[in-house]
C-alpha cells in the first residue's frame, strides 16, 4: 500500500482498481458466470454488500469514483464496438433491433431485467459522454443534471457493474495491478481524491468540502463541494 501524494495517482482510480480486485473471488464475476445478467433483484445487492466496506469512509467519493474511475475502466475496456459487444454478452445482454441492450428473454422476470437494462442503458448514456466527462470541472459535474444523479447508490451499481464485466471478459490486464489507497488513520489533510492537485481535509468519517492548495510556505484554502 503506498500512501497518495500530490501529483501523484489519484485515490478515485486506485478505488475503483481495489474494487475490481475485491471481486475477483466473488462468483458473480468469475468467467463461468458469464451470460447471466446482472441488476437489483438479479445479484446485484450481494456483490454491492461485498464493495460497501471500502468505502465506509467515504461515502462522498462512491458518485466520483463511479464518473471518473469506473467509466475509465469502461472506456479503457470497452471502448471499441466490438469490446462492448463482449461486455455484453458477459454481462447477459444483447442489442434489439432498435440497438438497445436486452436481456434474453426467459433469463428472468420482467421486473428483474427491466431493472438490468435499466441500469446498463443509464451506465451507456454515460460511457458514451466519458469523453466530456473526462474534461469537466468538479463544478460542472455537479450541475450537470443527469450527472447529479449518480448518486451513492447508482454510483455502487456502476462501479459493480464494470468491475464485474472487466473480470468475466479478462479484460483488467495491467489495472489489476494498481496499488490500493492510502490508509485514512486519522483526521486531516490528505491528497485530493479526485486529481491530486491539491489536498482535502477527511474529518475522519468523510471527505469533506475543504480543499488547500499550499505554495511554499502559504496555504489558500477553498471549498469545493463534491455534490
Amino acid at each position: 500500500m503506498v500512501p497518495e501524494t500530490v501529483g501523484g495517482a489519484e485515490r478515485r482510480v486506485r478505488l475503483m482498481g481495489t474494487a475490481v480486485q475485491a471481486l475477483r473471488e466473488h462468483p458473480a464475476a468469475q468467467p463461468a458466470a458469464a451470460g447471466q445478467p446482472l441488476g437489483d433483484g438479479a445479484g446485484m445487492e450481494a456483490v454491492v454488500d461485498a464493495l460497501r466496506p471500502w468505502f465506509a469512509s467515504e461515502r462522498s467519493l462512491v458518485r466520483w469514483v463511479a464518473l471518473r474511475g469506473a467509466l475509465l475502466f469502461a472506456d479503457i475496456c470497452f471502448g471499441s464496438p466490438a469490446d462492448r459487444t463482449v461486455a455484453l454478452a458477459a454481462m447477459g445482454l444483447t442489442r434489439d433491433q432498435s440497438g438497445m441492450a436486452r436481456v434474453l428473454p426467459g433469463a428472468l422476470t420482467a421486473q428483474q431485467a427491466a431493472a438490468c437494462e435499466g441500469l446498463y442503458a443509464s451506465l451507456e448514456m454515460k460511457l458514451d459522454r466519458y469523453a466530456q466527462i473526462e474534461s469537466m470541472s468538479t463544478y460542472d459535474v455537479n450541475d450537470d443534471p443527469e450527472l447529479a444523479r449518480v448518486n451513492e447508490a447508482v454510483g455502487l451499481d456502476y462501479i459493480a457493474w464494470v468491475s464485474v464485466a472487466v473480470l468475466r471478459t479478462g479484460a483488467g490486464g495491467p489495472l489489476l495491478d494498481l496499488p490500493e489507497p492510502g490508509r485514512l488513520d486519522a483526521a486531516g489533510w490528505y491528497a485530493e481524491p479526485l486529481f491530486a492537485k491539491s489536498e482535502r481535509y477527511h474529518d475522519g468519517s468523510d471527505w469533506t468540502d475543504r480543499c488547500r492548495v499550499i505554495k511554499g510556505r502559504k496555504a489558500r484554502e477553498v471549498s469545493m463541494p463534491l455534490s
